[in-house]
């Protein structure tokens, strides 16, 4: 009967003790979650402003400058694959130059 009680108190606070592991976990997942969520909206954020201050595409489409823009769009577009959102291909100032006569 005493081998019972032992047996029954260890099992409980092994339970107590995954029961803290698992929120602790749950804690941690969720905050990283969260922190990749806002850096890929910082970063399409980031393109809009950068689009919007480079209005004629002056920079956008030159040689060296705009493989900036080339990587912020590569950027996002793993950061949208990585947690599951549909995005565009998202380079309509380069493409609407190119298909300019």
């Amino acid at each position: 009967m005493v081998g019972l009680i032992v047996v029954l108190i260890l099992s409980m606070m092994g339970n107590v003790a995954m029961g803290y592991a698992t929120w602790n976990m749950l804690r941690k997942q969720e905050l990283l979650e969260r922190f990749v969520n806002n850096s890929f909206d910082r970063a399409r954020t980031t393109l809009d402003h950068m689009r919007q201050l480079d209005q004629r595409q002056m920079f956008e489409l030159d040689d060296e400058v705009g493989q900036i823009f080339r990587e912020l769009v590569a950027d996002i577009q793993q950061y949208a694959a990585f947690i599951g959102v549909e995005t565009p291909t998202d380079q309509p100032h380069a493409t609407e130059a190119q298909s300019r006569p």
